[in-house]
């Protein structure tokens, strides 16, 4: 596979034979190596699915991994090839299909980190901020504590409602990296939103947007802080920028805010204001 592969990436000549890794008629994912899943051929090159999977994986074809993963999985079907499947689904930004995925791996028993931690993200993704804790804690008590670990079960507590459960992990964490950790910090930010703490939430989030290392949700989260504080015109102004910003030029800023839309609520932030703060934004 991987000698074929060279051949048509490399070879000069290769022009004159049908790649079999080319789009077809342009369509992204579409490639021919499909002739890889005719059950004709199933018996045949069966054992070396997995290695193929793997190496489109790594070379980031996650749709081949799907297409070709679901022609080939059978009742036999191999740990690490629906593992891929899964993983796959979430770079995709499938997550109901990856949850089904690893859902189905651990009701057979299966219980390898990978598999646990594609669950646990999928059900983050899913925001099934409860099930997503539990799942990140299994982990942690099964393969041990690390920082990423606590850090993704703490904001999904926080995201759950258990705001206290979640900020002792995140606060022990930004104690021990006299507080560096920026993944830390936002999340921290939005445990203060969450607790109806805006005013707290506010100091971390202008020290974020006044650094050097703002990301585009920084500027969602500090809008929406000082939307909460009545800060109209400050708050119009990072949003305006967050949904003019490249990470979100291909997203709707209201299907943001109906994301977040309990945080807001509980802030005091009613259902018919935020059309009305998508008017104000003058974007889609």
């Amino acid at each position: 596979m991987q000698n074929l592969y060279r051949f048509f990436m490399l070879y000069q000549g290769h022009k004159d034979f049908t790649n079999p890794f080319a789009d077809v008629d342009g369509v992204a994912g579409s490639g021919r190596f499909l002739f890889f899943g005719n059950e004709l051929l199933h018996d045949v090159i069966v054992s070396d699915y997995v290695e193929i999977e793997r190496f489109f994986f790594k070379n980031k074809k996650y749709e081949y991994v799907v297409k070709l993963a679901n022609m080939s999985l059978g009742d036999e079907a191999n740990v690490e090839e629906v593992s891929l499947l899964g993983h796959s689904y979430m770079k995709l930004g499938l997550y109901s299909d990856a949850y089904k995925t690893f859902m189905g791996l651990v009701d057979k028993g299966c219980n390898e980190a990978s598999v646990l931690r594609g669950l646990a993200d999928a059900l983050f993704m899913l925001c099934k901020y409860d099930e997503a804790a539990e799942a990140y804690n299994r982990l942690i008590l099964e393969n041990g504590e690390t920082k990423n670990l606590v850090v993704c079960q703490s904001i999904a507590l926080v995201n759950s409602g258990k705001v206290k459960d979640g900020f002792s992990g995140l606060f022990k964490i930004d104690y021990e990296e006299n507080g560096k950790n920026l993944v830390v910090k936002r999340a921290i930010a939005w445990g203060y939103l969450m607790d109806v703490k805006p005013l707290e939430a506010e100091k971390i989030y202008d020290q974020l947007v006044e650094g050097n290392n703002a990301a585009g949700v920084d500027f969602l989260n500090i809008g929406y802080t000082k939307w909460i504080l009545h800060k109209t015109k400050e708050a119009v102004s990072y949003l305006k920028s967050y949904a003019e910003s490249v990470d979100a030029a291909d997203r709707n800023i209201l299907n943001d805010f109906n994301m977040d839309k309990n945080m807001l609520e509980i802030n005091g932030i009613k259902s018919y204001e935020l059309k009305l703060m998508v008017d104000a934004l003058g974007v889609s």
